[in-house]
């Protein structure tokens, strides 16, 4: 049990004083480790963020080189398979052509033949030239569908359009039976110069035009022939007659350097994902571990102070208000109101410590 220290005097109120001192400035001295434990704490968690986004970007960065180059190498292959598919193209659509020509040739010299033949008849003949066009026949003897649609707009044309664009032209307004005279005098006119083109071509010419109408028949078929051979040699898949073995043995060996090139892409992939990853990552920890160690060794250093401080501290509050507060009172065991009593002591040397304390709580003197 503790001794009664109310009775002692300026002596143990020094030593008390001295003990509080100590433990106040210990206390000091645990904010200023519990700081730079947290200083140092943080100091660590920012230098593994810095080396975990290091380790980070840096995988990223070597991963897309990786990518890139592989995606450079597969630009170049398909580049050359598109050129060379190009060229394949190209040739391929002479030889078609050349195809087309050759199994076309004898239509294409038999309607030269008709059209020289027919040309030689007219000529014979003294037949006019015009009835030996595409024109003479749309109109006066009309087949298929194209032409009755060609009569139908050239027959607009002149029997309505005429009449239309020469009352746009006229002083307004028109009257009804001037409309009406412009129309009927468009198709006398116009149904005359038919009329009389028909007749002519029936009664004088009308060997000659049966002839030249037959001759257009026989090219029309032969024109049908050529187009549905034409039609029959683009649309054949058969292409070994052609010539395109080098086209195909070039576009063949950029498909296998393209399976190739993606087989290594996976595999250099794998490798680093699987080992050079881990390589990168151990590279840069290592170029940063003198400096982690270094701060998990000064906070080891500070944690290990701090535990003994804070046990110390622990100690003596402890011991403080067993032996005095106990006695003194919590208030009267502070630094500052103990520096106050040793001031009163100075001047009452032999007074106890209970006497000192009723000084200290007597009221100031207004004198």
């Amino acid at each position: 049990m503790a001794n009664n220290i109310l009775t002692e005097g300026r002596d143990t109120l020094r030593k008390i004083y001295e003990e509080v001192k100590e433990l106040g400035q210990t206390e000091l001295r645990e904010k200023e480790l519990v700081a730079a434990e947290d200083n140092t704490e943080k100091a660590l968690e920012e230098k593994e963020k810095s080396v975990a986004k290091e380790i980070a970007d840096t995988i990223k960065k070597r991963r897309e080189e990786i990518v890139k180059t592989f995606d450079m190498e597969e630009d170049k292959l398909n580049a050359i398979a598109k050129k060379t598919s190009q060229k394949r193209e190209k040739y391929r659509d002479g030889k078609v052509s050349e195809r087309i020509q050759e199994e076309t040739a004898d239509f294409i010299e038999e309607n030269k033949q008709i059209k020289a033949e027919t040309r030689k008849l007219y000529k014979q003949s003294k037949t006019p030239s015009f009835f030996n066009t595409g024109l003479y026949y749309t109109l006066f003897m009309p087949k298929s569908f194209l032409d009755f649609l060609w009569c139908f707009l050239i027959f607009g044309v002149l029997f309505a359009g005429v009449p239309a664009l020469i009352l746009y032209f006229m002083d307004k307004p028109v009257r009804t039976y001037t409309i009406g005279l412009i129309y009927v005098v468009c198709i006398l006119v116009f149904g005359g110069i038919y009329l009389l083109i028909f007749r002519t071509a029936g009664t004088k010419y009308r060997d000659t035009v049966a002839a030249g109408n037959n001759a257009r028949n026989r090219i029309r078929n032969n024109k049908k022939v050529i187009a549905k051979i034409s039609r029959n040699i683009r649309k054949d898949k058969d292409d070994t007659h052609y010539g395109l073995e080098n086209y195909n043995a070039q576009l063949e060996d950029v498909r296998v350097q393209l399976e190739d090139l993606s087989l290594k892409r996976k595999d250099a992939l794998r490798v680093f994902d699987d080992s050079t990853k881990q390589t990168v990552a151990d590279e840069i920890k290592g170029n940063s571990q003198a400096e982690v160690d270094g701060y998990k060794k000064r906070l080891a250093e500070l944690t290990t102070e701090l535990s003994g401080v804070r046990a110390y501290i622990k100690q003596r509050k402890i011991y403080i208000a067993e032996n005095y507060e106990v006695f003194l009172g919590k208030e009267i065991v502070e630094a500052e109101t103990l520096t106050s009593l040793l001031k009163i002591s100075e001047k009452n040397p032999t007074a106890t410590i209970s006497e000192l304390i009723e000084l200290y709580k007597q009221p100031i003197s207004e004198n």
